[in-house]
């Protein structure tokens, strides 16, 4: 059995604001704030503002090393999980563009 739960979600982007500022200006002004929990086999673990921007911002520094910059594109192959959600977030920042690539993709919608 699939049990879901959800929580109200407050807060509003402005006009000049994208997801990544967003979680930036989050960590700076609300640190311990949760904005992403994950389930493991003891339960749910909530994961703060500070610490998702602190991992993304890593991550987008790997990417950077990589060749990442504006414009690039990067492909996800993956099932559904917080990582996915860090990797779009990291992408993001460096102005690059994600694309998932489905698991039940074939060969050719992949390239």
């Amino acid at each position: 059995m699939i049990t879901h739960s959800s929580r109200p979600v407050n807060f509003e982007l402005t006009d000049h604001q994208t997801i990544p500022t967003y979680l930036r200006d989050r960590a700076k002004q609300q640190p311990s704030a949760t904005i992403f929990e994950s389930k493991t086999p003891d339960g749910w673990v909530r994961h703060s503002a500070t610490e998702i921007h602190t991992k993304v911002l890593n991550l987008a520094a790997l990417f950077r090393r990589l060749g990442v910059s504006k414009g690039s594109v990067i492909g996800v192959m993956s099932r559904t999980r917080q990582e996915w959600s860090l990797i779009d977030l990291a992408g993001w920042y460096l102005g690059a563009i994600v694309v998932p690539v489905y698991e039940t993709s074939v060969a050719y919608q992949a390239q």
